[in-house]
């Protein structure tokens, strides 16, 4: 392997630590302790992890990953990933994930013929986790395709938000524009009564409103938007598999499915000259930028499965630190790490049984790079196996996958830019704004 990074150590590290203790509403996750202990032998509750900390210590040190690494062939420990997820057993074994039906039929959009200069509110987030944390590339990333694609973008900063009267800064609204809401932020930071009394204003002030969720798969959203249905006029979301469509025509009625805005960012290497100078190299044929939390837990195993291996392929974690960059900076230093290598693999299985594409499956596509990802039914709504990107189920399919780039695969090279073709026509920066303008005249 080429390397598991010290920042997703220390992530895989805590994940571990937080199953093992209790999830924040205090449920056991994954796992029944008593089967835990009969494998383990004696646990102490107040310190319910010492087999990791024989390896690892309370505190990583610097030699602490090479310990981990030694620990994961300790049968005790590759039991216990075994019994807190089933999916280990499946990744390690290339039994593989159970496969979703092949079936799936794409998306179809209307593209308007003419765009007109509409002007638009962008009320987004200015922080990807809270305030102080990175700042938020999805304010940059909207304003700029939306001037792209022929809009007039305005940005409206929803943590200038008062909590004790956000209708107040529901002002200076220009004349016949439209507002896009970044509702899941207003779902963390407000009550529902008062997300309903914003839409309901903001539904007053402007032409058209457009309510956007970036997380509708978690159930806090999920939740508030059916406690908000009645003032969504038009939802634009990335999860075509989303229960709460399913069981709520209503609402599905009033949503589009369609990917967020392209990163308008510098140009990068075309596939080909990136794989041969990973080749010469001998550095990573593929790697992974992304986080591990509890929601997307299985992205440890696939992690551990390559421990001590070297099949070039890099992981590296990520958080939502502060790192002192405005938006369009940080933003583009990660798309810089996410096209380092020919090719990309994306993780989108949250907690069993469901698995959600990400907007990095977008990123990958958008700078020609082999997008390889776990099966996801969300994925195949927007683009096709084996013609647009590559899926697999299994540490061996990876390995495969591996093999196949460094012995410069051309239908590798197919897929990557064909890919990259098929997001340019569909999902491109004007292609979304002629797009929305279809829902809005």
């Amino acid at each position: 392997m080429t390397g598991i990074s010290a920042p997703l150590f220390d992530c895989i590290h805590r994940y571990i630590q937080a199953v093992l203790e209790k999830d924040s509403e205090g449920q056991a996750v994954f796992f029944e302790e008593a089967v835990l202990r009969s494998d383990l032998g004696q646990m102490d509750l107040d310190h319910p992890f010492p087999f990791i900390t024989r390896f690892v210590g309370e505190i990583p040190s610097a030699d602490a990953l090479e310990r981990f690494q030694l620990g994961l062939h300790e049968p005790a420990v590759r039991a216990l990933f075994e019994r807190i997820d089933p999916a280990m057993r499946a990744i390690l074994s290339g039994v593989g994930l159970p496969s979703a039906p092949i079936d799936v039929v794409p998306l179809s959009f209307q593209y308007a013929a003419k765009v007109s200069p509409i002007e638009v509110d962008c009320w987004i987030r200015d922080y990807r986790g809270g305030f102080g944390s990175a700042k938020c590339d999805l304010s940059v990333r909207f304003c700029q395709a939306l001037a792209y694609g022929g809009w007039v973008p305005r940005f409206r900063s929803l943590g200038e938000l008062s909590v004790a009267d956000p209708l107040a800064h529901l002002v200076d609204i220009r004349a016949d524009s439209i507002a896009m809401i970044d509702v899941d932020y207003l779902l963390v930071v407000f009550s529902a009564s008062e997300v309903h009394r914003f839409l309901n204003e903001a539904r007053r002030c402007y032409r058209r409103v457009i309510v956007i969720s970036f997380d509708s798969w978690s159930a806090t959203t999920s939740y508030g938007l059916q406690l908000l249905q009645d003032e969504i006029d038009i939802l634009w979301c990335l999860v075509p598999t989303l229960p709460l469509l399913a069981s709520n025509p209503k609402l599905a009625s009033r949503t589009t499915l369609m990917s967020f805005p392209a990163w308008l960012g510098d140009e990068v290497s075309d596939f080909s000259t990136c794989r041969d100078a990973a080749l010469a190299s001998g550095g990573p044929l593929l790697s992974f930028r992304g986080q591990v939390g509890i929601s997307s837990a299985s992205r440890a195993y696939w992690f551990l499965a390559s421990a001590g291996r070297d099949d070039r392929i890099d992981y590296a974690g990520s958080d939502y630190g502060d790192d002192h960059l405005d938006a369009a900076e940080s933003h583009n230093l990660y798309i810089g790490r996410l096209t380092a290598t020919p090719a990309c693999l994306n993780f989108g299985r949250r907690i069993a049984p469901q698995s959600i594409t990400t907007g990095r499956v977008f990123d990958v596509m958008q700078f020609g790079r082999l997008l390889v990802e776990e099966t996801c039914l969300d994925t195949r709504h927007y683009f096709v196996p084996n013609e647009h990107y590559l899926e697999m189920d299994s540490y061996p399919d990876l390995v495969d996958i591996a093999s196949r780039l460094a012995a410069r695969d051309p239908r590798l090279v197919d897929i990557a830019l064909a890919g990259r073709e098929y997001h340019r026509k569909r999902y491109s920066a004007s292609a979304i704004v002629r797009h929305l303008t279809t829902l809005i005249d």
